[in-house]
């Protein structure tokens, strides 16, 4: 199968936040003035600057007041520190995870995904907990907290607020995660576990692919488990769906500009031939997962198993400040649309075969195994 070139939107994931695509660009000049409010806040900052009981951080406070405006957009918008900038460009040094995606959600952080297999789902972690705090000290911003997730493989203690229950400590240990692609036979049918988006998440799944087919060629069809996969990027995305559709719209893009859509299209050619296809999904499936499993959904490719899935699905670009020199803003600039024209970000997906998850054993699992049969 020809792999789909890169589109125009590039980026990276955010550190360990639900995220779609970040587009990173440098920061443009507005067309046109803000209006006289920015005059009202420069006299703002001047009056506590020259009045506050204490010396004033100049620094400091207009980080706080960027954080606040990015905070009263949407959950996906944010401002990064210098610091913050930093470290989402270079996070060679801290390979260990929690495998916990963390969103902001009415002023707190709730776990918005959990990897499976992972020290959260192992530890007991669950998908709408509150982070109180972590290591003793208050969660506060999504991406601080998102770096303090990950590190070296040491514990980390999480403060954890949960519905009906009072506020409790859980610990957990980093590990390294497993590939992002993994794969094996159960019986007769295929798994594949995607775990995220990265750069060759498209040729490691046709490789797993044929890895499975050249094990059993009677395969009978394939699980794709997209179960706390987290957003990534989105000609990723568009590759990925790409491997198991014959062509045909994958998803389109809407801009503030109601004239601006980017539409995005998969290549001839189906990886499985027309063979049966399960996705399994769940509450972590966010974004980039929901734009593959609803694609395959809509066009017919694949039938859904699961519980419904984020309600992701935006776009964010990155607009360095000073060169990153004062840190950036991540800014959401466009919302997923599937084929139909239906806005992930408004329904999620909805799975054709709704399974709760029990508490042991992997029931989402084994239904998909049973509908290949």
């Amino acid at each position: 199968m020809k792999l789909r070139t890169a589109a125009s939107l590039l980026g990276a994931f955010a550190m360990g936040a639900a995220t779609m695509a970040l587009v990173d660009r440098p920061a443009q000049a507005a067309a046109q003035p803000a209006s006289n409010w920015l005059s009202v806040f420069r006299s703002a900052f001047e009056l506590v600057v020259r009045q506050h009981l204490t010396p004033v951080n100049e620094a400091k406070a207009i980080q706080a007041a960027l954080v606040g405006m990015m905070r009263s957009l949407d959950p996906g918008s944010t401002y990064y520190s210098p610091e913050q900038f930093a470290a989402l460009r270079d996070r060679s040094n801290q390979p260990a995870t929690l495998g916990v995606t963390l969103e902001r959600a009415g002023g707190a952080l709730l776990v918005g995904g959990i990897a499976p297999n992972s020290p959260a789902a192992k530890g007991g972690l669950k998908v709408g907990d509150r982070i109180v705090a972590i290591d003793g000290a208050p969660a506060l911003e999504l991406l601080e907290a998102s770096s303090r997730l990950v590190g070296t493989q040491t514990p980390v203690v999480l403060t954890v607020d949960r519905a009906s229950l009072p506020p409790f400590h859980l610990t957990l240990i980093r590990e390294v995660p497993p590939p992002s692609v993994t794969a094996r036979m159960i019986g007769n049918a295929g798994y594949l576990s995607l775990g995220s988006f990265h750069d060759t998440v498209a040729t490691d799944t046709i490789a797993a692919i044929a890895q499975l087919k050249a094990e059993n060629p009677a395969m009978k069809g394939l699980v794709l488990d997209l179960r706390g996969s987290p957003g990534g990027l989105l000609n990723r995305v568009v590759d990925v769906a790409s491997i198991f559709l014959d062509g045909g719209e994958v998803a389109w893009v809407a801009e503030r500009d109601p004239g601006r859509r980017e539409r995005f299209k998969a290549d001839p050619g189906d990886a499985l031939t027309g063979a049966q296809l399960i996705v399994l999904i769940d509450a972590g499936a966010a974004s980039g997962a929901e734009v593959v499993a609803g694609a395959l959904q809509e066009r017919g490719r694949a039938k859904i198993v699961g519980v419904s899935s984020h309600d992701g699905g935006t776009i964010q670009t990155l607009f360095p400040l000073s060169g990153g020199l004062h840190g950036a803003l991540k800014l959401t600039t466009g919302a997923i649309h599937l084929p139909s024209g239906r806005a992930i970000q408004e329904t999620g997906v909805t799975p054709d075969v709704v399974v709760e998850q029990a508490e042991s054993g992997d029931t989402q699992l084994t239904r998909a195994l049973a509908l290949l049969n």
